[in-house]
């Protein structure tokens, strides 16, 4: 069954598209109207029109289908609450599992679902403070952490390639994306300037090897402008490898170019989840904070330096630290050394989150498929987990500012 027709290619891929277009159409003719309200009124009564269809639209298809259980890693609008009320109202559940490191409270994570999957006990507390509603918030660890035995050869293989051509020191760049505008993320200069200095060290430097992992592949040598061909010259000695597959973002996860590095450096510290899969994954990963963004936790692992230190300010800094640390016999003890914080970030590391996933999943199909409620579902496969992980692996969100009731 298929939401949307461009998510699939298989011909017998049965589609379920929103068929209330007339609603739709009439919603929007109201909101433009309502603006004669004023610009508030009028957003606020639109996003109860919209609610209102997309609960009828996911109450119908349920319905239909019988679901009761619905999960996704999508969290970043308001579009997963009619979703989970239709849900609910049907007896069913709505499940998110964490995709991304998040060190910040914010609007746009704000949640309304029965059950989250989460990293740790620090990323529920980011979730109580986006003023979420979680009844059974569920501690599963990293999620991709299976992956990384899966991509060892692979790593393996990469390095060798590059080690053929002399490279003796390999850095893995994560880029975490940019786009035309710099107002609103990250601008494509910023990024030139990244591989400017990175690339001009793989032409100078006949030891140094260099590997890069751009979010959005695709769409690399056109951000890089007048750099792309700098970075063809990088590519033509062989210590230059781009893992450019992928149609939307990289068939490979970080993991792969962190270990077939010596050390990793991620570019952020407010989007940092490749730089948290790479240290997971054993690997020295240290953190290019050029935004000042002190408040970030990760600074709780020092500044980079001659005594270790995770974070740093700039790329002279950090790559004088590198140079050093592949000088000494036995490298800077402590050199991007995440372990102060991995508990406090992942508290199991042990390669089973997704197995914990979905093992909690397969729980809650159980209990739906021998025709328990809902209440007497959820509670049964928390007591389930909580005897197999321990008590302190499920909690509570309440929203830290309580939401107003409909009486």
């Amino acid at each position: 069954l298929a939401l949307n027709a461009q998510a699939v290619r298989a011909s017998v891929a049965e589609g379920y598209p929103d068929q209330d277009l007339v609603g739709r159409a009439w919603n929007l003719c109201r909101t433009a109207a309502y603006f004669f309200e004023g610009r508030e009124t009028a957003w606020l009564k639109g996003q109860l029109l919209d609610y209102t269809r997309q609960y009828k639209y996911w109450r119908r298809l349920f319905k239909t289908r019988n679901v009761k259980i619905f999960t996704s890693w999508y969290k970043y609008d308001a579009n997963h609450l009619p979703l989970a009320d239709a849900l609910s109202d049907l007896g069913g559940v709505m499940a998110i599992h964490q995709r991304a490191y998040e060190s910040h409270p914010s609007a746009e994570l704000t949640l309304g679902v029965d059950v989250m999957f989460g990293f740790s006990k620090a990323s529920a507390e980011v979730e109580r403070r986006s003023n979420s509603a979680i009844p059974y918030y569920v501690m599963t660890g990293y999620l991709g952490d299976h992956r990384f035995p899966l991509l060892r050869a692979e790593a393996q293989k990469t390095r060798a390639a590059l080690q053929a051509r002399g490279a003796r020191h390999i850095l893995a760049f994560f880029d975490e994306n940019t786009i035309d505008d710099s107002r609103w993320y990250t601008g494509h200069e910023l990024i030139r300037d990244d591989y400017t200095f990175l690339l001009e060290k793989v032409l100078v430097d006949p030891a140094f090897g260099l590997l890069l992992k751009p979010k959005v592949p695709r769409t690399l040598r056109k951000r890089l402008g007048p750099v792309a061909e700098l970075l063809a010259r990088a590519e033509a000695t062989g210590r230059c490898y781009v893992f450019e597959t992928g149609v939307l973002h990289s068939s490979f996860p970080p993991a792969v170019a962190a270990m077939a590095a010596d050390i990793a450096v991620h570019q952020e510290l407010w989007v940092a989840t490749a730089g948290l899969e790479a240290a997971l994954a054993g690997v020295p990963t240290l953190l290019l904070d050029r935004d000042g963004w002190s408040s970030s936790p990760l600074y709780k692992m020092g500044e980079g330096g001659r005594v270790g230190g995770v974070v740093f300010h700039d790329w002279p800094s950090l790559w004088r630290t590198c140079q050093e640390h592949w000088s000494r016999p036995g490298g800077i003890p402590g050199l991007g050394d995440w372990s102060i914080l991995l508990d406090e970030l992942d508290p199991f590391r042990d390669g089973r989150a997704a197995e914990r996933m979905g093992t909690y999943l397969k729980w809650l199909t159980e209990g739906f498929n021998a025709g328990m409620p809902r209440a007497t579902v959820l509670s049964d496969a928390a007591e389930r987990y909580c005897r197999a992980w321990g008590r302190d692996k499920i909690i509570e969100i309440k929203p830290a500012i309580p939401y107003p009731s409909a009486a």
